[in-house]
């Protein structure tokens, strides 16, 4: 019941980081701007009640499985790091701040919706290739959304 909580906990602060990821890059923050507290504050929570939810569940998973969500924990991390990145170009907002900021956001929101499509693909116990393949997709598919709203912007 306590993992189903925390694993429920991680993925509306995953939602919650996508959806106004998403609205900051299609509408870009002002310095001060709430709405990126709102993403970080996501962010940071998305990855503690991951990291909370894997270790709860850690003795009774798969080593494939620890591999797969070590993996994620990982990538987690590396988010929350470019997350920081956006605040610190949002705030200087210097020369060019605009596609600095979507760099960083973008590639959170391509991870985010990463981990939603493997989680997803890997639940219905789909082969290692297809989960593979599926991520690759989506980030393909992640970058050249980004590539288009940099396009936007220019």
């Amino acid at each position: 019941m306590f993992h189903n909580l925390l694993i429920v906990v991680h993925a509306l602060s995953a939602l919650i980081a996508l959806v106004v990821g998403s609205w900051l890059i299609y509408k870009l923050p002002q310095r001060e701007d709430k709405r990126f507290l709102v993403y970080l504050g996501a962010l940071v929570s998305m990855l503690i009640f991951m990291i909370l939810a894997i270790l709860t569940a850690w003795a009774d998973l798969a080593n494939v499985t620890r591999g797969i969500f070590s993996g994620l924990a990982i990538l987690g991390l590396y988010m929350l790091f470019r997350g920081f990145q956006a605040r610190q170009v949002l705030r200087a907002q210097g020369a060019g701040w605009e596609g600095h900021f979507i760099d960083h956001v973008g590639f959170t929101l391509i991870s985010l919706f990463d981990g939603f499509v493997i989680v997803s693909v890997f639940d219905l116990h789909s082969p290692i290739w297809l989960i593979l393949l599926i991520a690759v997709a989506a980030v393909v598919i992640g970058i050249n959304i980004i590539k288009s709203v940099k396009h936007r912007l220019a």
